[in-house]
């Protein structure tokens, strides 16, 4: 049985049209259970994965609570400026902001 070398799928993605990125890109709002009117708003292309990440740093109870698919990434990148924009008066830190529950 051979030994060493490169596991497949492991290392540098290669090629000129390789893309690691997947199709059908989510802008996803993340919010805090006890305090329902601080908020998370992130992409990513699972909710449940994005949430996972997120809970593990986070020591309050977190859920998704909204998730919207906008089917490639560059439409999603685009919504996540806007949206960062236009909550840049109610930013706490990263990408957490205080606004109404709703």
């Amino acid at each position: 049985m051979p030994r060493g070398g490169a596991r497949p799928g492991a290392g540098r993605p290669r090629g000129p049209g390789y893309s690691a990125v997947k199709t059908g890109a989510l802008v996803i709002v993340l919010g805090e259970e006890e305090t329902p009117a601080v908020a998370m708003v992130c992409s990513g292309s699972n909710a449940a994965e994005r949430l996972s990440h997120f809970q593990t740093g986070s020591w309050r109870p977190l859920h998704v609570a909204a998730v919207y698919d906008l089917q490639d990434v560059e439409n999603a990148a685009a919504v996540l400026r806007h949206l960062r924009s236009a909550l840049a008066g109610v930013h706490i830190r990263g990408s957490w902001y205080r606004c109404a529950p709703a």
